[in-house]
């Protein structure tokens, strides 16, 4: 399962991503500048990787996955800028091109393997589909966020842990 450590910036980073997305003159710039970012911070996780010998959690053994693994949160923007959001604006210019929803949809599946993938995913959604409708902002974030505490409540309960560890999401569950 994919962890996620919860911090209070990730959804500030979607909500500037979506704000950015919506307000830029040139979106591919865009793109290319949080894609920079992210190569060049991923570049740091594999030498990192390497020189601490991060190993796989299930072989003990250095894998290609345990080197190339890493808390990327750039990468997760660069696939919910092009995948999601720029896939769904040329979908709706652009009805007869059905490639464009399917992309926006492969690339929505492939962000739960990223950083905060599945948790980011609902806040980008409530943020793009509410831009500049705060009440559907807030009352989005409101439910979500209601939902995870009372994932974390669940998750406490089960695995009989403290609700602060099920609150930062240091419990699988």
């Amino acid at each position: 399962m994919v962890q996620f450590d919860c911090r209070f910036v990730a959804p500030l980073f979607v909500y500037f991503l979506v704000e950015g997305f919506f307000h830029t003159s040139n979106r591919k710039r865009y793109l290319f500048r949080i894609l920079g970012a992210a190569a060049v911070t991923w570049i740091g996780e594999i030498i990192i990787n390497l020189a601490f010998h991060n190993t796989s959690h299930l072989t003990h053994t250095m894998t290609v996955y345990s080197v190339l693994e890493g808390n990327n949160i750039l990468v997760t923007l660069a696939i919910f800028l092009v995948g999601i959001m720029w896939a769904i604006e040329l979908f709706r210019e652009n009805k007869r091109k059905w490639w464009y929803l399917i992309l926006a949809i492969f690339l929505t599946f492939l962000s739960a393997i990223f950083e905060g993938g599945l948790y980011l995913l609902a806040v980008l959604f409530i943020f793009y589909f509410g831009y500049h409708k705060p009440k559907i902002e807030s009352w989005g974030i409101f439910i979500w966020c209601l939902l995870l505490f009372i994932k974390a409540l669940i998750t406490a309960h089960t695995t009989r842990t403290d609700l602060y560890s099920s609150l930062t999401f240091t419990v699988s569950g």
